[in-house]
């Protein structure tokens, strides 16, 4: 007893993503994600150097009608 152990993890990101993708390319990490709410129609894109801190970038691509939960929507 005594010692103090983190007995759960949590993420304290304040970036919602479904499916994620993370690339590392040049030193920066690339968060790509699914969303299905409109109006966000397209694949947002975030940013970090560091996992923690994260930019959000325009949407990498743009469906017709739907939000990107599946490729059926492009």
């Amino acid at each position: 007893m005594g010692n103090d152990i983190i007995k759960t993890y949590s993420n304290p990101l304040d970036v919602w993503a479904a499916a994620p993708f993370v690339l590392l390319h040049d030193s920066v990490y690339y968060l790509y994600r699914t969303y299905n709410p409109a109006p966000n129609l397209g694949i947002p894109v975030f940013t970090s150097k560091d996992l923690v801190n994260w930019e959000k970038h325009t949407c990498l691509a743009f469906t017709k009608t739907r939000g990107t939960w599946s490729q059926h929507h492009f």
